[in-house]
């Protein structure tokens, strides 16, 4: 009986075409989502190490700064004149007295200036605050936070003392 339909088939029918179709469909949207997922943890990590690298220059500013005086005087912003233990404003001395140099929190640009008003950093920082060591008088304790632009706050505390 040549003239009658073979049972045996060959090829694929529409049903299993879709079938497979969805599966591969299934697969790739999983990968992607791990991909991205990944991507993102990655961007976030590095924000934060570039944070942390911020902070770290601008820390080894103000030691340098504190470690160049022989005397400081911490005090609460806009009150320059009178000394507290603990501030958001720093002043450095000489040995004769004279001002070298000033950080300070400034409010309108959320982050530290100098005693020119211009910027110790691009960074923007939270929490700012400079206190006298009450172990050792020499010392200036400082610390703040800064922003990892994920809105994820790294806190930075540091201490320095001065060369004389």
């Amino acid at each position: 009986m040549s003239g009658t339909p073979s049972s045996g088939r060959s090829g694929i029918t529409f049903i299993e075409l879709l079938v497979a179709v969805l599966v591969a469909m299934i697969v790739l949207l999983a990968a992607g989502s791990v991909y991205l997922s990944t991507e993102r943890s990655f961007r976030t990590g590095a924000r934060k190490v570039v944070a942390q690298q911020e902070a770290s220059l601008l820390s080894k500013v103000i030691n340098r700064q504190i470690r160049s005086g022989s005397s400081f005087q911490i005090y609460r912003l806009p009150d320059r004149s009178t000394p507290a233990d603990s501030g958001n404003g720093l002043a450095v001395f000489d040995e004769g007295g004279g001002l070298i140099g000033r950080i300070e929190w400034s409010s309108d640009l959320q982050t530290f200036v100098d005693s020119t008003g211009n910027r110790v950093t691009a960074m923007k920082l939270r929490d700012v605050q400079f206190r006298r060591n009450p172990a050792e008088a020499r010392t200036v304790r400082y610390r703040y936070q800064t922003d990892d632009e994920n809105g994820n706050l790294v806190p930075i505390e540091a201490a320095a003392t001065l060369r004389n």
